[in-house]
């Protein structure tokens, strides 16, 4: 009977968890919020589908030198959770996004290093935040 129950459970948080799932289509657009670098500074992230159906972006943000642009690659969605890799003239990294369940907003991180294993939590990350305006 327990088996029965918990199974019943884990079934229904799948299916709950699925439904939140994004798409490509889900992310695509304009994204307003902060970019940290050395401060909290206004950015936005501008996520897009190529032609083979992959996320990928560019990002703008001011900072005191002035402004600074980038792109994101090679992402990948997993359900809310967006990885990429950010690349700019100051080098490239790790981003992270976990996105809201309707994919209007998202606070995320970036990783001064590409690492290979992945990351599994926002530690060490420095803040990077969106929300369609």
């Amino acid at each position: 009977m327990t088996k029965i129950i918990l199974g019943g459970l884990l079934s229904g948080f799948l299916v709950g968890l699925m439904a939140a799932a994004a798409n490509a289509d889900d992310i695509a657009g304009v994204y307003k919020g902060t970019i940290f670098s050395g401060g909290d500074y206004p950015g936005t992230t501008i996520f897009t589908i190529s032609e083979m159906g992959k996320i990928e972006g560019t990002y703008l943000y001011e900072s005191d030198t002035g402004p600074a642009a980038g792109d994101l690659t090679d992402c990948v969605i997993e359900v809310r959770l967006l990885n990429c890799i950010w690349r700019d003239d100051f080098g490239k990294g790790d981003f992270s996004a976990l996105f809201s369940a309707d994919f209007k907003s998202f606070d995320g991180g970036w990783w001064e290093d590409v690492s290979p294993k992945g990351r599994f939590s926002f530690d060490g990350s420095y803040p990077w935040t969106g929300k369609r305006p």
